[in-house]
């Protein structure tokens, strides 16, 4: 049961994410362009690997694009 558990809001996350990324392509190019600089690449010259914490610690905007999409839309009362 622990697996499951927080998969619906994580799902919510996502959505809202991808939603303002639409809504907003400014800033949608602006995390691309930060995944670039860390060489972590997109599309079909992906490889799947997991990030480090370093990586994800030097990911400064988008942190602060996902902080800000828990702040407009809270999934969690």
């Amino acid at each position: 049961m622990a697996i499951t558990a927080g998969t619906e809001t994580t799902a919510k996350v996502l959505a809202w994410f991808i939603f303002y990324m639409s809504k907003y392509p400014r800033v949608q190019q602006r995390i691309r362009q930060e995944l670039k600089e860390h060489d972590i690449l997109m599309g079909d010259n992906a490889h799947s690997s997991l990030l480090s914490l370093e990586t994800l610690d030097s990911l400064v905007y988008c942190d602060c694009v996902t902080k800000e999409v828990l702040r407009l839309a809270p999934v969690a009362g």
